[in-house]
């Protein structure tokens, strides 16, 4: 769906189209859930949006607007939104693409990331009854309010409490300290009316029961006003994101009944106040951190729609724009695509844009699976697979955030200076996506989680070396996890260790050795299981040396990262293997094969830019590493032919995209100085400011000119 005025197209970008090796239209389907019919209904829902005749959605003129005139229109589109999803019918499987559609984050956008989702996992059918109804047709607007002044990721250190008091039945919320005053939730500043807000509870008898989640009315549901007790607003200007109104928010001896308490896990018993959590499994147990690693999927999945948009205008602009000539005897310029290190910048981050997108689908898929099965009474779910699942979104949420929002600014840097133009539509981009890698979890305190949970398997992988099994062994408990190939390969290095037998490095002998999907995904494998080893390992040393173990911990932080990263990658690049190598049925073998070029692209890129793991673990010799670089050249020059109709595959409109330089027909200059014209700033002549002060410092200077005075001096003060 490419939405542009112009009738013509670009010559630059009609001859990239042209010399397509596949179908654009076929790949659109892959990603449009695999069928044809769901494109179909996909671009129904955007071009209503984009023909509403309301006008609401145009975002034109956004640039110009202050914080406020912009939230005020975000919410006339939220609403107009919902009017047009009740008038299509678009249901909750649908909603992403009308969200998409709008092109913009909304006011409510945690009503539906977090709070219904938190109401779905965490309430009793009792509650649920009540409190959905009225989120679904938005009486209650909600938000999910953890994060506090002084404390975010440390959740156990929150201090926000809720104190049950036996002689109401009710529970009172404060705010003890300023540093627990709830800060930085979506929707929490001034759209919401009521949250999901995580405090300590403190039983009947004064016992502190953890954290633990109640839902808390904030504003009167008639009259929008804070309600007694309740100090909300909005955080104030932010580097991106400013439509959405995160907010802050203190309790002083707020009253909720005691029917406001999640309570499908625990509940209080009226009168005593006694605390009584239900039997369910250990895997059960952890069904709170679903709705927080679903956050994380979803992360993780809009990290490749967001990178995809600036690949999309970055690589097409860099097909138009001309720079420099083909060579010293012609005066034809070269299509900036064509340039060798702009291709190392770009093409990675497009190969990067369909890996994440994909592990994204697949990881929302696996944690849908997980969470139902969690909700039978006999679940067979078991704790190691619930902490699997927590391992790896929180290691990709961390590695897809961090490299989608570098990549963006990559792709600005590679539009020169037309870049830096709001009309370029990434400035806007770039500012709404920063938040990422800080929310739903630091990236880099998400290492952490990650390692925490893969030091766990090792004990397995000893066990597997010792009898000789790392590879037809069972893995135990992590069978079938995205970590059982840690296990085998960490046992696999530890039976070559206890053996002294080294493996061989990779047998490069000419760079198209590491053009095989195989050999990439092994060796991103080798290289995650070699780097948690060593994890493990400067432990083990810290602690023989005396440290205590936070110390060790602390000091480790650096290799943990690594170890997690490259996990990560692994994961990314084995699911990226799994898909081309069975293909759906919208995937012919032209579509399947491009897709697997950038696979390997996405694979010998990772060698390249962590080469120094890869020496360090033995599968690269010094020798090859000029090899692997002329790998990387190759690839490069595999994918470049097909680089404008692998982003066309996305299908992003120019509605969309927002983007003078990404517009779908190339019309890229008059688009830019359509902008300039207009900038409010030029609506006048003379421009504003002129009478104030510009005007008469210029009749100054031509006074001081006339009277011969000479030399510079300043105006005379008018203050």
């Amino acid at each position: 769906m490419s939405t542009s005025s112009s009738t013509t197209t670009n010559a630059d970008l009609a001859r990239e189209r042209a010399s397509a090796s596949f179908s654009p239209e076929r790949i659109t389907n892959f990603l449009d859930r695999g069928s044809p019919s769901s494109t179909a209904r996909r671009r129904e829902i955007e071009s209503a949006v984009i023909a509403d005749p309301s006008g609401i959605f145009d975002q034109t003129d956004d640039a110009y607007a202050s914080r406020t005139e912009l939230h005020v229109r975000a919410l006339g589109r939220m609403v107009r939104m919902v009017e047009l999803q009740r008038k299509l019918r678009v249901t909750e499987e649908e909603y992403e693409w009308i969200v998409d559609a709008v092109g913009e984050d909304l006011p409510t956008a945690l009503h539906w990331i977090m709070f219904v989702p938190n109401i779905r996992t965490l309430c009793d059918e009792e509650q649920q009854k009540y409190w959905l109804d009225r989120a679904l047709n938005y009486e209650a607007i909600g938000c999910y309010a953890q994060t506090e002044l002084g404390h975010g990721s440390n959740v156990r250190a929150l201090e926000t409490t809720a104190t049950y008091d036996c002689a109401t039945d009710e529970f009172v919320v404060n705010s003890p300290t300023l540093t627990s005053k709830k800060f930085w939730p979506g929707t929490l500043g001034r759209t919401a009316n009521v949250a999901m807000v995580i405090a300590r509870l403190i039983d009947g008898g004064g016992v502190d029961r953890g954290v633990h989640n109640f839902i808390v009315p904030l504003r009167c549901p008639h009259s929008h006003r804070p309600l007694p007790g309740v100090e909300v607003g909005d955080v104030g200007p932010k580097i991106g994101y400013n439509k959405m109104d995160n907010g802050f928010c203190s309790f002083d001896n707020v009253r909720i009944p005691r029917f406001n308490m999640a309570a499908r896990f625990a509940k209080i018993i009226p009168g005593t106040g006694e605390f009584v959590a239900k039997e369910v499994s250990e895997a059960a147990k952890r069904i709170n951190y679903v709705t927080m690693m679903y956050v994380r999927s979803q992360i993780i999945y809009e990290s490749g729609k967001n990178l995809a948009r600036g690949c999309t205008i970055a690589i097409r602009y860099a097909c138009v724009r001309r720079q420099g000539f083909v060579s010293e005897s012609s005066d034809e310029e070269r299509q900036v695509i064509d340039y060798v290190s702009l291709q190392h910048t770009l093409l990675p981050l497009l190969a990067a844009a369909y890996a994440y997108r994909m592990v994204g689908k697949r990881v929302l898929l696996r944690l849908k699976e997980t969470e139902a099965a969690l909700l039978l009474p006999d679940t067979a779910v078991t704790k190691e697979q619930i902490s699997d699942l927590h391992s790896s979104t929180s290691c990709l949420k961390s590695v897809c955030s961090k490299l989608a929002s570098d990549g963006l600014e990559k792709a600005r840097k590679c539009c020169g200076g037309h870049g830096f133009l709001v009309s370029s539509g990434l400035p806007e981009l770039i500012g709404t996506y920063l938040q990422n890698p800080t929310v739903e979890g630091d990236n880099a305190m998400l290492h952490q989680q990650t390692v925490r949970v893969l030091l766990k398997i090792l004990p397995t992988a000893a066990q597997l070396a010792k009898n000789g099994q790392a590879n037809t062994g069972s893995a135990g408990p992590w069978e079938g996890t995205d970590c059982e190939y840690l296990v085998r390969g960490a046992a696999q290095i530890l039976s070559e260790v206890a053996a002294r037998t080294p493996a061989p490095p990779l047998n490069i002998g000419s760079p198209a050795d590491l053009l095989d999907l195989q050999v990439l995904c092994a060796a991103h494998r080798r290289r995650a299981s070699h780097l948690l080893l060593g994890v493990a390992k400067e432990l083990r040393d810290a602690a023989g040396n005396g440290e205590e173990g936070a110390d060790s911990w602390n000091g480790a932080l650096v290799q943990m990262a690594r170890a997690s990263t490259a996990h990560a990658t692994a994961l990314i690049l084995d699911n990226f293997r799994d898909i081309v190598d069975h293909p759906n049925d919208c995937l012919g073998p032209k579509e399947a094969a491009a897709l697997r070029r950038l696979a390997v692209l996405l694979g010998v890129h990772g060698l390249e830019t962590d080469l120094a793991d890869f020496l360090e673990g033995g599968q690269v010799r010094p020798a090859d590493a000029g090899k692997v670089r002329t790998a990387v050249k190759v690839a490069l020059h595999a994918v470049r032919p097909d680089a404008v109709p692998l982003v066309d595959a996305w299908d992003f409109s120019d509605f969309r995209l927002k983007s003078a330089l990404g517009r779908f027909d190339g019309d890229v200059y008059p688009a830019i100085i359509a902008a300039c014209r207009r900038e409010p700033l030029n609506a006048t002549e003379p421009g504003p400011g002129y009478a104030e002060h510009l005007g008469a410092f210029i009749a100054d200077g031509r006074r001081k000119r006339q009277q011969k005075e000479g030399g510079v001096v300043g105006t005379a003060s008018r203050l």
